[in-house]
């Protein structure tokens, strides 16, 4: 009886060793890294990612600035508090939905007030 109990035991770790998933590779066959999925050709070029946000300290405070004035508006909802803001340069791209057009126009003139008038673009989208 003990041991049919181990002889199953041992079937079924086997077993189980044949079923479990196997990772998707990392590296390629020439041992190069496997590439990042691309969605570049659903996006427009000159629609900025986050993944492109300066690193240059100006940069970086600005984010700052903004998102803490963001998130400290009571008037905004989740969503809009959560819009992706991106800057290079000095100059501010915001991106992300939004539920109105007053939300819009309210995070653009809280870019704006920091980043300085005519350095933001605002590709936010009104959703519902």
């Amino acid at each position: 009886m003990k041991s049919t109990f181990c002889t199953l035991l041992l079937a079924l770790m086997a077993a189980g060793g044949v079923f479990a998933q196997t990772p998707a590779p990392s590296a390629s066959a020439t041992g190069s890294p496997a590439p990042k999925p691309d969605d570049s050709a659903m996006r427009p070029p000159e629609e900025l990612t986050i993944e492109q946000q300066g690193n240059s300290p100006v940069d970086l405070e600005l984010t700052r600035i903004i998102r803490r004035a963001v998130l400290k508006e009571a008037a905004l909802s989740g969503p809009a508090k959560n819009v992706k803001i991106i800057s290079v340069e000095g100059k501010v791209t915001l991106r992300g939905p939004v539920h109105s057009e007053q939300e819009k126009a309210m995070v653009g003139a809280i870019a704006e007030k920091a980043a300085g008038r005519g350095k933001v673009t605002n590709q936010l989208e009104i959703r519902k």
